[in-house]
């Protein structure tokens, strides 16, 4: 397989995405980049209360998949593991909404596209207990439920559109990264 200069880790909060794709970026060398980026990430908590419409949800996290689209496609950024990005914003809030997504899609749609996606998928309950361990956020008080949580994968499986990696992220984070080597031809 091609060496892949823009992986995406797409999955549940709790899923331990942002710990894979941390991990990964160091063993590929690569920029580990996070959506909401820093800049954005103070902002997350009005967003993701109950109380801010949901354009206003969807807007906001597109705009952080906007920025990071431009530097991908300017050459700013290269050789980058991305935690999360446009497909977390419609797998979330079509469960919620599904017509304002149909509204945003000719605009994801002009976004750069990753050259694989790896899907983290957990069991439910082990989410779960990570959630509860960290405290719950806004988000999680919208989302958490093993109804939403099954919902939201499936729309991942609807929405991504270019090779995905599915992974369970059962055990420990070195067996993961070592499957996701594997599966992209990188051992």
């Amino acid at each position: 397989m091609k060496k892949m200069p823009f992986i995406v880790v797409e999955g549940f909060d709790g899923s331990g995405k942002s710990t894979i794709a941390k991990e990964l970026s160091k063993v590929l060398g690569y920029t580990y980049e996070k959506t909401p980026s820093n800049l954005f990430q103070s902002a997350r908590e009005v967003f993701d209360s109950k109380s801010a419409p949901l354009v206003e949800r969807i807007a906001f996290y597109t705009a952080d998949c906007m920025k990071l689209s431009v530097k991908l496609k300017t050459g700013e950024l290269q050789n980058v593991v991305v935690d999360r990005f446009y497909y977390s914003t419609i797998a979330y809030h079509s469960i919620l909404v599904p017509e304002l997504i149909q509204q945003f899609n000719p605009f994801f749609r002009q976004l750069q596209k990753p050259d694989v996606v790896i899907l983290v998928k957990p069991d439910y309950n082990l989410v779960f207990q990570r959630i509860n361990a960290r405290g719950l956020s806004a988000n999680d008080t919208l989302f958490l439920s093993e109804e939403n949580y099954n919902k939201i994968y499936e729309m991942y499986e609807k929405c991504i559109d270019v090779p995905i990696i599915r992974i369970g992220n059962n055990s420990s984070v070195q067996s993961s990264i070592k499957s996701i080597l594997k599966q992209l031809n990188y051992e």
